[in-house]
């Protein structure tokens, strides 16, 4: 759960953890090159999050941890599925970025100082717009429409822009798993994956000191 691997652990479980260190090392340098990213390494990840919910944090919030790793783990896999299946169902991929969306809804509000009363994504990002260093003024999370959101992707977005479409994400596959979208494509799902990546390790690198 701390991204550590030992010469004693199981082949199996030794390797699950490098791809996973290999999958996270690539989100980290995606979100350092971003506009408004910050410097944040993985040593520093385990030591101010991962090792830091595991043995400090109430019991509950090690649901952070694992929804962060599972959601970085499963990338790679479904990457290789959506580039093999041209039609048919994009259940899998859109409970896949729901899961990283609530994620990062999930890091807002239990973050040290959160007001409980906090409960939608929109107030609570706009709670911490100033620790996240972003203008309130600039955050957009309304859209019904997701076919919106694919087609506004670009590689290395800025940080405001790259939580914009998570909210986004959030707020349209969290109502609705049923979307006749042809934008959806590989290179698409790779770079909202990445956004929401980015979106989660900037509020831990903010808001979790």
């Amino acid at each position: 759960m701390q991204l550590l691997t030992t010469e004693a652990e199981p082949l199996l479980a030794r390797d699950s953890v490098v791809a996973m260190i290999v999958s996270m090392e690539k989100l980290l340098d995606d979100y350092r090159n971003r506009p408004g990213g910050q410097p944040i390494t993985l040593d520093q990840l385990r030591t101010r999050f991962l090792h830091r919910i595991i043995t400090t944090g109430a019991a509950h919030e090690r649901t952070l941890v694992t929804a962060l790793l599972s959601f970085v783990a499963e990338w790679a896999y479904r990457a290789k599925q959506i580039e093999l299946i041209e039609e048919g169902s994009r259940e899998p991929f859109f409970l896949h970025i729901l899961r990283g969306c609530v994620l990062f809804e999930s890091l807002l509000k239990a973050a040290p100082g959160t007001p409980r009363q906090l409960r939608t994504l929109g107030p609570a990002l706009r709670h911490h717009a100033a620790a996240l260093a972003i203008n309130p003024s600039n955050i957009d999370t309304n859209e019904t429409d997701f076919n919106n959101v694919p087609g506004s992707l670009h590689p290395h977005m800025t940080i405001v822009d790259t939580i914009n479409t998570c909210a986004k994400s959030r707020n349209t596959v969290g109502h609705n798993l049923v979307w006749a979208t042809t934008d959806l494509t590989p290179q698409n799902y790779d770079l909202l994956v990445k956004n929401i990546a980015a979106s989660c390790l900037h509020a831990v690198s903010k808001l979790y000191p």
